[in-house]
């Protein structure tokens, strides 16, 4: 039987004790069941997390890998953009996976080609359609893109 100090008048009593024998009050028993219960649904918690995680980073990966071609169509309108008279009124279509194609590949890049157009306004204020071809390099070592041709008809 250990002694321990009563929380209300600060005497020593035993730890079996339901009240303190001097001033009355009632003590807490720790309860090793509680313990064990908040234990169990810590431990449960941390690896609820864990798998979350693990999870987020995998999906994360295979969708980093499908939008490479959403990435490239996006990226050639900006280098498109760099080209126009007019580029802060440039209308360029929404992403069509066909208008992008995986031209080639390797460790160090993948090349893109992105064929499609946008309307914006020539040097007399007229809105006309421009078409253009846009080759476009993912280089994986810094996840950078580098444009290696342009053309527009």
């Amino acid at each position: 039987m250990a002694l321990k100090k009563c929380k209300e008048c600060g005497k020593e009593i035993s730890s079996d004790a339901d009240k303190c024998p001097n001033c009355g009050k009632p003590q807490k028993k720790r309860n090793a069941l509680g313990y064990f219960v908040a234990i169990i649904i810590i431990i449960g918690f941390i690896g609820w997390i864990t798998s979350t995680l693990e999870n987020t980073n995998s999906t994360t990966t295979q969708t980093a890998i499908e939008d490479l071609p959403k990435l490239a169509f996006y990226k050639s309108q900006e280098y498109m953009r760099g080209y126009l008279k007019g580029p802060a009124g440039a209308d360029f279509p929404y992403y069509d996976s066909a208008s992008v194609k995986r031209v080639a590949g390797d460790g160090k890049g993948t090349m893109f080609e992105v064929t499609s157009y946008v309307d914006s306004q020539n040097s007399f204020g007229a809105k006309i359609r421009t078409t253009y071809k846009c080759s476009i390099v993912r280089v994986h070592a810094d996840s950078s893109w580098v444009m290696a041709e342009l053309k527009a008809w």
